[in-house]
């Protein structure tokens, strides 16, 4: 598995360009991309752990189409295990995504659309990990603590256009533990907390819990009208209000379901089932295996889909 890191112009040239492109909302919108997703192997004796970005379309009779390009950024011995979570920016050029930086450290990488070339961000915390791109393109949230142990959310400034990158401005949002965070185009983020959703605004006030039957693992449609996200190891959808609160939640699949995420235009649903990538329509019908590995659980660390603006 090829392990790149951008080079110094190739880096700058594409910072640069992420710097002047516009913003969108989030998960943004578009026309649909690749998928993104961080995967492990299901033996242990294969160190390939990572991210890989694929193309998917569904081919009759095959089960595993070829991934279009698809990238490991290791730093031990266990390569970049899955769980850390991935994010596209608003216009789909690169993806944020969680990677091991030695055995007692995470931190947030950023690479090319493709999953070809990387480069690293600084360390915040000991645990930097489920990064979400703002709808302005120039900040992430993510989840940060000590390394194996509880974790709150945080902002950071990317400060695009420089080799080598920089950040600036981190913001602690939460103090009492919260993890997978999500920001929408409505400028709230999304995230779980005590066995529930919460949404908070971008400086840490107006907390307001969404859900009270339990939910975890959060995605914002592209317009914020409605989430998906997952209960009882089952995907179910909730629409949100003008008022930001959470209405009555629909149960979309009845055979499993992890990790859920719009399509960037809004018609379907991108989840993981039994270590394979499946995609449905938003009211859950029409449920087909998009991409499948034998040799590796895909998507168990969250799943990000591409706009193409």
């Amino acid at each position: 598995m090829t392990r790149r890191l951008l080079g110094p112009l190739a880096l700058l040239a594409l910072l640069a360009s992420l710097a002047l492109a516009p913003s969108a909302g989030a998960t943004f919108a578009g026309a649909n991309g690749r998928i993104a997703m961080t995967y492990s192997p299901n033996s242990n004796d294969d160190p390939d752990d990572g991210l890989r970005v694929i193309q998917p379309t569904p081919i009759p009779g095959v089960t595993s189409p070829p991934w279009s390009a698809s990238a490991c950024i290791g730093f031990n011995a266990q390569g970049c295990p899955a769980g850390l979570g991935t994010s596209f920016s608003p216009t789909g050029a690169v993806v944020a995504f969680g990677a091991v930086n030695g055995a007692t450290a995470n931190q947030i990488g950023i690479a090319a659309a493709d999953g070809t070339t990387m480069t690293l961000l600084p360390a915040q915390t000991a645990n930097d990990a489920q990064p979400s791109f703002a709808p302005a393109q120039s900040q992430l949230v993510f989840q940060g603590g000590t390394y194996n142990g509880p974790t709150n959310l945080y902002t950071l400034t990317v400060n695009l256009g420089y080799t080598p990158l920089t950040v600036s401005g981190l913001t602690q949002l939460t103090t009492t533990g919260a993890s997978n965070p999500d920001w929408g185009s409505n400028n709230r983020i999304a995230y779980t907390a005590n066995g529930n959703l919460s949404a908070i605004a971008p400086n840490g006030t107006k907390v307001q819990q969404l859900t009270r039957g339990g939910g975890d693992q959060a995605s914002w449609s592209p317009g914020a009208t409605a989430i998906v996200f997952t209960r009882a190891r089952q995907v179910w959808r909730m629409t949100v209000g003008a008022s930001g609160l959470g209405r009555a939640a629909v149960q979309l699949t009845h055979a499993g379901g992890s990790w859920p995420t719009w399509s960037p235009d809004g018609t379907l649903i991108a989840f993981e089932r039994g270590g394979s990538i499946w995609t449905m329509k938003a009211n859950g019908s029409g449920a087909r295996k998009v991409y499948a590995d034998p040799g590796v659980q895909l998507g168990a660390g969250g799943l990000a889909w591409q706009p193409l603006r």
